[in-house]
């Protein structure tokens, strides 16, 4: 009971963590320092991929979640984003952040939390 409180404790401070580079990222984005907002999202993914392997063990045995189609989707959104600056669409990057990446992040990080409930009750 004691590891499960503990990494239910670090898998929500690493949201939160994650939660708080999204939104820097949007305010980088929105500053117009797109390179800055690309190392930081980089960072973010390598949280988000620590947490995909928790979690999707953990959806794996537990009731049923999109979990999986939440993490498709957020990973399409962010793969996106990156398009646009590989491609220079600097221009089409605020938009891409605002409606699909940070909408997309908050599904998986509510699909994520789903996943985690049943956890936090032991």
């Amino acid at each position: 009971m004691q590891e499960s409180t503990e990494l239910i404790e670090q898998v929500n401070n690493l949201i939160g963590v994650i939660d708080e580079a999204f939104i820097q990222m949007q305010k980088q984005v929105e500053g117009e320092r797109y390179q800055e907002t690309i190392l930081l999202l980089e960072n973010a993914m390598k949280g988000v991929e620590s947490l995909q392997k928790v979690v999707q063990a953990m959806a794996a045995k537990g009731l049923e979640s999109n979990f999986n189609e939440s993490t498709q989707t957020f990973m399409t959104e962010v793969g996106n984003l990156l398009e646009h600056y590989n491609q220079n669409q600097t221009d089409q990057m605020s938009a891409q952040m605002n409606q699909g990446v940070i909408p997309s992040f908050n599904q998986w990080k509510t699909e994520v939390e789903k996943v985690m409930e049943p956890y936090g009750k032991e």
